[in-house]
């Protein structure tokens, strides 16, 4: 596909068209698959190279396969345009969810050899949400720690190494409003409101409040987050959040669970009898300087529960 000697430097259009016209000449007749993965990753010109190459092959016993992240309304022009003229080509579109329980349990015995029950196929999805790396990463370091089928080991707990990498990868690309409100809610937990996240002092430990919105937009697009009912949040995975949280020193995790803590202290002052859990338990992961606030909270969670 390289040039020619002697064709001189060509513009960007001017190569997308000759890469393009290279591409679809160098198949032939030769039945061909191609695929193009992750190409929400993928630059302007790279796009455009790919719709362009599309538009050529319509006569051509080729199969092209484009995959990438389901598309938010603030994509790149290129890329909203190659998936548009897709759909106008009449391309086949496919939506992949996670695995069902009944294929983690297969799954989990061709890769193991081990059979679980149905109940530990359900907490396998619901920690990795049925994602095939996530699962296979997961099973692995389960079944090395001879843990497959006890819940209640510890390495239930634990995030794969390849895992923590390729999502501490990801956030390292991510902007930086988008990093700082990942980490900020990977203390609140699974699931979250965005009223939380302004609500002070929690929304000072974010870089941008004003960009909020934007930086949520972003943690979406990016596969961090999906929504989880109107103004609610949640991790895609439990392994995305807990990889996150795994990945932020003792004193920034501390300080979080203190801001969130006292962030709950304020929204539901003077109503405590549903509420009183919460803060005990980030005021208890804050740290030693707040053990009479998570005692006080504990205290008062108990007596609700007797009351009841």
């Amino acid at each position: 596909l390289a040039p020619e000697p002697g064709d001189g430097v060509r513009d960007a259009a001017s190569e997308i068209y000759r890469l393009a016209d290279a591409l679809s000449d160098s198949l032939g007749d030769r039945p061909t698959v191609l695929v193009f993965d992750d190409v929400h990753w993928a630059d302007p010109d790279s796009v455009r190279l790919i719709r362009r190459f599309i538009a050529l092959v319509d006569d051509l016993p080729v199969l092209v396969i484009v995959a990438g992240r389901p598309l938010g309304l603030d994509a790149p022009a290129p890329l909203a345009e190659l998936f548009a003229s897709l759909a106008r080509a009449g391309a086949v579109r496919l939506e992949l969810g996670g695995m069902p329980a009944d294929s983690v349990q297969d799954f989990v015995f061709t890769r193991s050899g081990i059979e679980i029950s149905v109940d530990l196929a359900a907490d396998l999805m619901s920690r990795t949400g049925g994602n095939p790396f996530f699962l296979a990463e997961t099973v692995r370091a389960l079944a090395a720690a001879g843990a497959l089928s006890d819940r209640e080991a510890d390495a239930w707990a634990t995030v794969p190494t390849a895992v923590r990498d390729v999502v501490r990868h990801r956030l390292a690309d991510a902007p930086p409003s988008t990093t700082s409100l990942s980490c900020v809610a990977a203390g609140l937990g699974r699931s979250f409101a965005r009223t939380l996240l302004r609500q002070p002092p929690l929304a000072e430990l974010l870089n941008n409040v004003e960009g909020l919105d934007e930086a949520l937009d972003s943690a979406l697009v990016l596969g961090f987050l999906e929504s989880d009912g109107p103004g609610r949040y949640r991790f895609v995975h439990a392994l995305v959040r807990d990889a996150i949280y795994e990945a932020l020193p003792d004193t920034k995790r501390e300080r979080i669970h203190a801001h969130v803590a006292a962030a709950l202290e304020r929204r539901h002052a003077g109503h405590w009898d549903d509420h009183s859990a919460e803060p005990a338990e980030h005021h208890r992961l804050a740290g030693p300087a707040y053990a009479r606030p998570a005692w006080l909270f504990a205290h008062r969670t108990a007596e609700s529960a007797i009351a009841r």
